[in-house]
């Protein structure tokens, strides 16, 4: 089978040879120009499976080249990834087939897209499951905790659990927008004991607000963590109850805009202290707690946070990336252990 072919367009060799090797070792052939008209000289000529375009190249401008991709019928149907410094209006843009990012962005989240683009058909449509949660995912796996963490949870859940019967625990994320529940299944697919709940996708859709149990992380053969996403609507708030007692950790990832909605947060932190969780993680980019409504925000949720009697640990980042979502659901895991376990 021949290798998924990528035109790299950038008019920053650092960057663009960067990608290129990082593309490569994932086995993927990439060709790799400088300007828009070396672009469309590569498209036309070899047909590649995605351009990944930098709106900045120069020659032939983006939106000529697209528009003159698009008419073509050779090459119309290939997905574009645009990739810029700052948010701006695309043109030729495609719902559904392109995607747009705006810089810094991680290589491991370039390819997980290109992957998802390209092989749409990796899990049957009606299941609704992101793709890089399936076994064969596009990264390397890793493990969820070490070997002697492992033991610590396991013995942790185990307390108190009825004989016979296998052990199970909680993980609440909130997540601001339904968008990023696919980016959270997509990053833990990167644990080899993550599995997605097959039930869940059968009847969320995209787009619509997540509420329940998405998956879970196996912890030895019987023992499960189980994950579950709520919206910060405090409307919902009851349904946290109902359905996820007693989480061991909460995990709010929080984005700029979130600093609005003070009662959302206020929801969550009643939920944290009547839930009887003891840990709960903020994760937000460093645009949120450097903007001073958001950092005010942050004051108020964590005051009442510790006034309620949890302990609120904050993680802050430039982008939220996969790599940064697992390590959020192990620091919560750990942090948890540290507390005691109990």
């Amino acid at each position: 089978m021949p290798a998924t072919k990528v035109i790299i367009a950038d008019p920053s060799g650092e960057s663009r040879q960067s990608l290129g090797r990082y593309l490569r070792e994932k086995g993927l052939e990439t060709v790799e120009v400088s300007d828009g008209g070396k672009a469309l000289a590569e498209a036309l000529l070899s047909r590649p499976d995605m351009l990944l375009l930098d709106l900045s190249v120069g020659v032939l401008a983006p939106d000529r080249l697209v528009r003159i991709l698009q008419s073509n019928p050779n090459t119309s149907t290939i997905p574009i990834l645009f990739l810029s410094d700052r948010g701006q209006s695309v043109s030729g843009f495609r719902p559904g087939i392109d995607e747009f990012f705006k810089r810094p962005i991680r290589d491991e989240e370039i390819y997980i897209r290109i992957r998802r683009s390209l092989t749409p058909g990796s899990f049957p449509e009606e299941r609704g499951i992101p793709q890089a949660s399936v076994t064969d995912t596009p990264f390397a796996k890793s493990n969820f905790l070490p070997p002697e963490d492992l033991v610590l949870l396991r013995n942790s859940m185990e307390e108190g659990c009825f004989s016979g019967y296998a052990a199970m625990g909680r993980i609440v994320l909130f997540l601001p927008d339904p968008s990023m529940l696919e980016d959270v299944v997509m990053a833990l697919g990167g644990f080899h004991e993550f599995e997605p709940d097959r039930i869940f996708f059968s009847l969320h859709r995209k787009g619509e607000v997540p509420i329940g149990m998405f998956g879970r992380i196996h912890v030895g053969e019987t023992n499960s963590l189980l994950l579950y996403a709520f919206p910060y609507h405090r409307s919902t708030s009851p349904i946290w109850y109902a359905i996820a007692p007693r989480p061991l950790g909460i995990i709010a990832f929080m984005k700029d805009e979130v600093y609005g909605s003070l009662e959302g947060l206020l929801a969550v932190s009643d939920y944290a202290h009547g839930a009887e969780a003891r840990v709960v993680l903020a994760v937000m980019g460093k645009a949120f707690s450097n903007f001073g409504l958001g950092e005010n925000t942050l004051r108020m949720f964590q005051s009442r946070i510790e006034k309620l009697g949890c302990s609120l640990k904050v993680q802050e980042m430039d982008q939220l990336s996969p790599v940064e979502i697992r390590e959020s659901v192990t620091r919560v895991v750990r942090q948890y252990l540290e507390e005691g376990g109990k």
